[in-house]
């Protein structure tokens, strides 16, 4: 009997003792159930609901069910269990986040087209935490090949801390891999009395091609009562482009520029809006920490 199979007998076992409701697909399931019924994932994904994958992630479900998965993948397919190919559903552990004890969770859940159990074809990747002040739910939609993001792809992220903000943004273009061409888009508001910064609400857009900044990036701040300011500056190869010298020549030596990297160095670590940019490494795209690209 091999793992899968054992799983799924053990969640068909503990599914009789969560309550079945009768009309649709209006399971209840017990908050700290330790078992994850993949068929019944598998059919609420189908027609877009997340209520239950919502609370396998709020309950520590998904943790529980794949603590003792080796390679911490599994993976249903119910029209090819053997062979893997067509529409299913998988869960993934990213293996560095274990390493790093994330904090957001180590598990993500996808939904969509396999060849082989691999990733391929149209398919959507989805994770969600939350506990008692914050809240943040990360997906991506797009076009996948050998089990990697390889064509047009969505994504959308949304986090939440109580009485403090809300961050929304919003990414499209093209991957090839971690390689990612296109551009994110994020608003945040900031809520009275927060502890970060003025109340308003704060936008920025970053271009990126194969991967790295490149292009115009957008500032703008709106805070409560005041003219809105907007920012732009030149990014190529993930490094802010030196081409705004001529601004701060008056209070900066040449030493405040690299001329390696063609960072304002000194500047920019005295300034919050380019703090990426004031780094030695190259500011770059990176999902897989939810992804869980393997």
């Amino acid at each position: 009997m091999t793992k899968r199979i054992i799983k799924n007998v053990i969640a068909t076992i503990m599914t009789l003792t969560l309550t079945i409701a009768l009309n649709g697909l209006g399971r209840v399931y017990a908050t700290q159930t330790s078992t994850v019924d993949m068929d019944y994932l598998y059919n609420t994904l189908i027609v877009g609901d997340t209520s239950y994958a919502n609370t396998l992630y709020y309950s520590g479900a998904i943790a529980a069910y794949m603590a003792a998965d080796a390679d911490g993948i599994d993976i249903y397919v119910p029209d090819d269990p053997k062979g893997g190919t067509g529409t299913g559903v998988g869960i993934y552990r990213q293996d560095g986040l274990v390493a790093e004890n994330y904090q957001y969770g180590i598990y993500t859940i996808y939904y969509g087209e396999f060849v082989g159990f691999n990733r391929h074809g149209h398919g959507s990747i989805y994770k969600t935490y939350k506990d008692a002040s914050y809240t943040f739910t990360r997906s991506f939609y797009g076009y996948w090949e050998d089990d990697y993001p390889n064509g047009q792809g969505n994504e959308s992220c949304t986090a939440e801390e109580t009485g403090q903000y809300k961050k929304v943004s919003e990414t499209s273009g093209v991957y090839a891999k971690d390689k990612f061409t296109g551009i994110e888009n994020s608003t945040t508001s900031y809520y009275a009395g927060n502890t970060y910064r003025a109340e308003g609400i704060s936008t920025y857009s970053y271009p990126y091609v194969n991967g790295y900044a490149e292009g115009t990036v957008t500032w703008t701040v709106q805070n409560a009562g005041k003219p809105q300011e907007i920012v732009t500056y030149a990014m190529a190869g993930g490094y802010l482009v030196n081409d705004r010298t001529s601004e701060y020549t008056a209070s900066h030596t040449p030493r405040d520029f690299d001329p390696q990297t063609q960072v304002i160095g000194g500047w920019a670590e005295q300034n919050s809006f380019y703090y990426a940019e004031s780094k030695i490494s190259p500011n770059s795209y990176d999902y897989s920490n939810y992804m869980a690209l393997k």
